[in-house]
Formats: C-alpha cells, sequence, structure tokens
C-alpha cells in the first residue's frame, strides 16, 4: 500500500505491477487524514497506518482482501488540549521521526502550554515518561527548561526505545544540538554540538544517527575544527563518527534510514549549480549513485526526497507537494500530449477503485504535474 498527498486530497493505493501506473487508487482518505496529521506506517502490519487528529492518535486498518478501511482512536490524551493557540494538533510528532518498533516520539501540549515530550507505544497505546518544557511567550516553537529557552525542532524514537530530541541552539550544554534520552525521557548524553537534517538505524545491533554535518565547525570534536559537508554515521553506543560520503559544498541533502546497514540521501543544490542526485550510502563501503534526477531546484518543496522502505524499496518524489509513484513518468520526459493511450486528464480523483495516473514535464523550469485517470 502506499499513501500518496498530491495537491487536494490523499489517496491510498495499492500496488498493482499489472497496470500501466503500477498503482490503483482503492480509497481517497478523509480530510483528517493530511500532510500535518503525520501518517505513519505500523512497522510490520503493512495494512496499518496511524495518524493524529487533535489530542488522538488514529489508526486505520485496510483489509487486505476488500481494501475496506476502518478507523479507531488509538489513545485520547485527555491531559493535553485538542489544538495548541495558533491550530496545530494538540499531539504532534514534529514531522520528522518514523514509527520505530512499536514506539513514536510525541509532543502533547498541556492547558498551561507546557509541553511534554514522551515515547508512544502504538500497540499498548501507552508511553513512559516525559520530558517537562515551559513554554516560552515569544515563539510557540520554544519553550523554557531550568529557565533557559530551547527552540525544539525534532524528535525521533530509535530503534532500541530510546528517544533524540534536535535543538536549534548550538553548543556542548544541555539543549543543544543533539541529544540522547532513554525511554523514561531521562538524560543520557549528548551525540552532536549541531542539529543537522538526519534520520536514525541500526548497525551491527546498535543505533546508529546518519546526521549532515555541514553546520558542525568542529566536525572530530578535538578542537582541530574540521568542517565538512558530509554524510556522517553517529555510532550511538561507542559513540565513534565515519563519514560515509563527502558532498560538494554547494548541496544540501536529506536523509532516509530503515533497517538495513545503508542510508538513502536526496541532495540537491539550492542555488541551481549541479543536479540533484539519490545517492545510496551504506555503513561499509562506498557510495553510488542511484538516479541523477536532473531535476530544477525552485524551492525547499521542489527538492527531490526519497524513503528507504523497511522492505529495502525505495520511495521518492521530484516534488513534495506533488505525487510519488509516477517520478519515471517525469524522468524520462515523456511527450506532453497524450502521455497514455486510453487515459484522460482530471482535477482529480472521481471514485475509489479507479486507476490514476501521475504525469509530471518540466514547463520553462517548472514542473507541472497532470492527473490522469482510465477512459
Amino acid at each position: 500500500m502506499l499513501l500518496m498527498l498530491p495537491d487536494g486530497f490523499v489517496g491510498l493505493y495499492a500496488r498493482r505491477p499489472e497496470l500501466p501506473s503500477g498503482w490503483l487508487l482503492v480509497h481517497v482518505l478523509p480530510s483528517d487524514v493530511n500532510a500535518g496529521s503525520e501518517p505513519r506506517w505500523h512497522r510490520s502490519n503493512l495494512n496499518l497506518f496511524f495518524f493524529l487528529k487533535g489530542r488522538r492518535v488514529m489508526g486505520c486498518m485496510i483489509d487486505p482482501a476488500t481494501t475496506k478501511v476502518t478507523f479507531d482512536v488509538v489513545r485520547e490524551f485527555t491531559e493535553y488540549v485538542d489544538y495548541d493557540p495558533v491550530g496545530r494538533n494538540g499531539v504532534q510528532g514534529l514531522g520528522e521521526g518514523d514509527i520505530k518498533g512499536n514506539l513514536w516520539a510525541l509532543a502533547g501540549m498541556l492547558p498551561t502550554g507546557q509541553r511534554e515530550v514522551f515515547l508512544f507505544d502504538v500497540e499498548t497505546g501507552q508511553h513512559g515518561g516525559v520530558l517537562l518544557l515551559e513554554p516560552d511567550a515569544a515563539s510557540p516553537l520554544t519553550f523554557m527548561h531550568s529557565g533557559r529557552a530551547h527552540g525544539l525542532d525534532n524528535i525521533y524514537a530509535t530503534p532500541s526505545g530510546n528517544c533524540l530530541i534536535g535543538w536549534y541552539a548550538k553548543g556542548k550544554d544541555r539543549f543543544q544540538g543533539v541529544e540522547l534520552y532513554d525511554r523514561n525521557m531521562n538524560f543520557v548524553r549528548q551525540l552532536a554540538t549541531v542539529m543537522g537534517h538526519m534520520d536514525v538505524g541500526t548497525y551491527q545491533g546498535r543505533d546508529v544517527v546518519v546526521w549532515c554535518s555541514s553546520a558542525d565547525p568542529d566536525l572530530w570534536g578535538d578542537g582541530s575544527n574540521v568542517n565538512k559537508n558530509a554524510v556522517v554515521l553517529i555510532d550511538q553506543a561507542p559513540m565513534n563518527r565515519k563519514i560515509l560520503l563527502e558532498l560538494d559544498w554547494k548541496l544540501a541533502f536529506h536523509v532516509s534510514c530503515s533497517d538495513g546497514p545503508e542510508a538513502l540521501i536526496s541532495a540537491f543544490a539550492p542555488a541551481n549549480t549541479l543536479p540533484a542526485e539519490l545517492i545510496r550510502a551504506p555503513f561499509e563501503g562506498a557510495g553510488e549513485t542511484l538516479c541523477p534526477t536532473g531535476t530544477v531546484y525552485r524551492d525547499y518543496q521542489s527538492a527531490p526526497k526519497a524513503s528507504l522502505m523497511p522492505d529495502g524499496s525505495i520511495v521518492f518524489c521530484l516534488d513534495y507537494v506533488n505525487a510519488l509513484h509516477a517520478a519515471a513518468a517525469y524522468l524520462s520526459d515523456p511527450p506532453t500530449a497524450s502521455p497514455f493511450p486510453g487515459f484522460v486528464a482530471v482535477e482529480r480523483p472521481i471514485r475509489d477503485g479507479e486507476e490514476y495516473i501521475w504525469h509530471y514535464r518540466g514547463v520553462n523550469g517548472q514542473t507541472v504535474a497532470t492527473l490522469y485517470r482510465k477512459a
């Protein structure tokens, strides 16, 4: 199954290799399922995904035989507000981390404006200890701890059941850089003095972080002041660092890890000086370019982003606001007129159970997407 969030709706697609598009739309999901609700797939049950609605963790079960969907409330956190003062969900995942094992890193807002960070077990509906952060009225994303303001950017569950928090502040003090907490949100150690694009994975049975080092003026932490635009493996247990891949300074990149000993790097040049690339970065051995996308960077939304799935497959998009599965159609630059025989252009899906294809093409430096359905 595949969730896609094209413009205006969220579609649930089933894999159908015999179809020209490779995918069949089985449901246009309710508007409650959207990018802001942070849908996340269960790690082992591929017919179940979770999403956030107000202060509730919701589950959506898909019957593989009939593709019927059933929604349930996994947990309602009555101690938290339904929505925060700017209209966001009262419980958030902050948009970065996936469910690892059964755990999802979440942050809930109390009626007092305080925020609690915790690890939620999607199987039991329970969570362990919390990290309490006092609000700072200056910014809805900034919180106070021990009288100091700390900008909270991202939270991750790790495969072994710990939690990572990325803070905007840089340095070696508490609530700076990237910090590691245990299951009950007790501080363990700092992993990096600065935050960067990253993801968590597993290597030789241990938690690891694959992290962008470009913002760190002292990569090795020994006063040598080495600064590189590199993909770095941080082994959390022995606290070793290893450069997997060094990139041109013109490139920015996103990171995706899964259960295997590798990361997937989505590299792009904000100044349009280099082509975008999808790069495989194994934890041992040399990296390899999987796809020189050749896309034109317009803004952050248009940067290519790829995800490494638990089974080793790759899902990627060339334009964040559009669909995922038709990227190959754009890469091959098919003709703009009647690209799919027997299909007609439509503005949006009409009904469940029909086959739809997103077609991408470049027009005057812009990525244009058109939706087609089978005639």
